[in-house]
């Protein structure tokens, strides 16, 4: 599995929680919340082709894609890795066929 797919997920999962804290204010946001969901669930189809589900974890030395570290991924993304360890989120299984 490589790290471009993790990046992928990663992003579309930081994006989608901005947009969704925004989501309320407009229109243009609410539209912009259900882009981002939509694009999380694509990367989350990409992610899991071929597989019932994948995990990545928030391990101390950063993001981990099942056992492979994600190095670039971990740096692109500390702030959403911070942010995951202090509301005690260990890891995140994605589904394969997950919808909202």
């Amino acid at each position: 599995m490589s790290e471009l797919l993790g990046r992928t997920f990663l992003r579309a999962l930081h994006h989608a929680g901005q947009r969704l804290l925004h989501a309320e204010e407009s229109t243009e946001a609410h539209d912009a919340a259900e882009a981002g969901v939509e694009a999380l669930r694509h990367a989350a189809s990409v992610l899991t082709a071929g597989k019932e589900e994948v995990v990545v974890t928030a391990g101390e030395a950063g993001f981990y894609l099942e056992t492979t570290l994600l190095p670039h991924a971990s740096t692109e993304f500390d702030g959403l890795l911070r942010s995951m360890r202090s509301r005690g989120i260990d890891t995140v299984t994605i589904l394969r066929d997950a919808t909202r």
